[in-house]
């Protein structure tokens, strides 16, 4: 078994009284407090040492980041450019001169003809021939 060896503390009073304090709320001894106390700040510096090794891994993570959403925004101006392009060139191809106009509803008309004519002739085969 490993002994101790006694350190004396020198602290200042008020410093006591409020460690004093503290251990009694918590029920421990001033040993305890004050070592519970060491324990935490020996852990918070291993914690703190770690984040600041990882600091600067950290930074260039958030650059790149950073660099790859102005890559993508500027990716995505180029094809919203393409798209506005692209619908532009569907408009106009759609969009159909005076005698093109003309030469479409003359298709429709001797389309809906045809198909009048076709029903004509399926009601006059429906009627008997002595009603003829």
């Amino acid at each position: 078994m490993s002994r101790i060896t006694p350190y004396p503390l020198r602290m200042p009073a008020e410093m006591r009284e409020k460690l004093e304090s503290e251990a009694k709320e918590s029920g421990r001894s001033l040993q305890q407090e004050v070592m519970k106390r060491l324990e935490v700040s020996l852990a918070l510096d291993e914690i703190t040492e770690v984040a600041v090794d990882y600091l600067p891994t950290l930074v260039e993570d958030l650059q790149a980041g950073v660099e790859k959403v102005k890559s993508l925004k500027s990716e995505n101006e180029e094809l919203n450019k393409k798209l506005k392009n692209l619908q532009s060139e569907i408009s106009a191809s759609f969009s159909i001169s005076g005698t093109d106009r003309s030469n479409l509803a003359l298709m429709k008309l001797k389309k809906a003809y045809a198909h009048i004519s076709s029903g004509l002739d399926e009601i006059k085969n429906l009627i008997p021939e002595d009603n003829k």
